[in-house]
């Protein structure tokens, strides 16, 4: 059986958005930078871009600053985390 190639790489990148949205969920209101998420994932800054734009096209995360910019969760994203904690309790 043949992988697809391309559906290894999207499989790859969602994992790489998920773990930043989850740091960037989870540090909030810290901000992060893109040199630290290079580290701390230990991923091309490449893959990291690319889910870092994702991201902020999705809604769900800002960037302030210039080149090492600093990234936020959007008020969406953290909302999305709320809902989906109050939604995983039982009532």
């Amino acid at each position: 059986m043949r992988v697809d190639p391309r559906k290894v790489r999207a499989k790859e990148e969602e994992q790489t958005e998920a773990q930043i949205l989850s740091m960037l969920l989870a540090s909030h209101p810290v901000a992060r930078t893109m040199p630290e998420l290079v580290r701390v994932l230990e991923k091309d800054r490449d893959a990291v871009n690319r889910a870092l734009f994702a991201l902020a096209e999705y809604g769900l995360l800002d960037f302030e600053g210039g080149k090492t910019e600093t990234l936020r969760p959007t008020l969406a994203a953290r909302s999305c985390r709320r809902l989906l904690q109050v939604a995983s309790k039982p009532v």
